[in-house]
């Protein structure tokens, strides 16, 4: 088999894991550029691959670690194929991918999307108002995902138990999210008197809320408020630091936040202790 055939049958193994499209679309892209790069249908050698990677000098430091790891998985996955004998990308070194902190919210602007926040819509409009509300709220006191929220419907959620079932997250990964007491008022009235089958979040039309929709809530709509660009995934990051900082257990936020590598999680641990530094900073004043 030459590598063209062996690329497309790849995204197969890509389903079969349980890796998301979006995310099979970012890894056959790299690969199909790397094809288009060799312009052969030949199996690489390591130097070529060597002279790829040393090539990729316009990058990031967090592009070229997702280019290196893409290539090296898929010639793994052509070894234990049997597609090929030994394996040219063995020796191609990941270059680290450098720590960041997630951008995420203070307590003060929580706050003010929480209680204070009025989004405006003209008057035939206006019925928007509860709806854009509810869907911050639930953002920030349940950490969902964009797509995830997109896909809910009236009956995943179950006010009773106090739990919305994730259906197909990131990965495919099946999640249970436990609802905080202070957001039933807003999902008792999302769910009241619909269709189990019913998507919870509607736009215009009834018709199922799309990620384009969201994007423009949070662009016109609390961007604008707030005065600084505010995305579904910052309320996101503010939930899991506010669980971390009041001593909640990594495991326990993992499977909330439906991560598959504590790894991941563990970036609010990081990112909790400079809120810390940050505030023993001000006992230097005393001094």
């Amino acid at each position: 088999m030459n590598l063209t055939d062996a690329i497309k049958k790849y995204p197969s193994h890509l389903s079969a894991r349980g890796i998301s499209l979006r995310t099979q679309s970012k890894y056959m892209y790299e690969l199909n550029a790397l094809r288009k790069l060799l312009d052969s249908d030949d199996w690489p050698t390591h130097p070529q691959l060597a002279e790829w990677q040393a090539a990729q000098t316009h990058v990031t430091k967090v592009t070229m670690h997702h280019k290196v790891t893409t290539v090296k998985a898929f010639f793994r996955w052509a070894v234990e194929m049997e597609y090929i004998e030994a394996d040219p990308s063995a020796k191609l070194v990941v270059p680290k991918r450098p720590r960041t902190f997630p951008k995420t919210l203070t307590e003060s602007q929580i706050d003010f999307l929480l209680h204070r926040w009025e989004p405006y819509y003209i008057k035939r409009d206006a019925y928007l108002i509860d709806r854009d509300k509810a869907l911050v709220k639930v953002f920030i006191m349940t950490g969902l995902r964009r797509a995830e929220m997109c896909s809910l419907d009236v009956g995943d959620v179950n006010l009773e138990g106090r739990a919305i079932s994730v259906r197909s997250g990131k990965g495919e990964r099946d999640r249970t999210v436990v609802i905080p007491k202070n957001v039933i008022p807003e999902l008792t009235a999302l769910t009241e008197g619909r269709d189990i089958d019913a998507p919870l979040f509607i736009g215009k039309g009834g018709e199922r809320l799309t990620p384009a929709a969201i994007n423009y809530v949070f662009l016109r709509k609390v961007s604008k408020a707030m005065n600084r660009r505010v995305t579904p995934h910052m309320c996101r990051h503010a939930y899991a630091t506010y669980l971390v900082s009041k001593g909640t257990p990594l495991h326990q936020v993992q499977e909330l936040l439906g991560h598959e590598s504590l790894a991941t999680t563990q970036l609010y641990l990081h990112a909790s202790a400079r809120d810390l530094k940050n505030a023993v900073d001000v006992l230097d004043d005393i001094a």
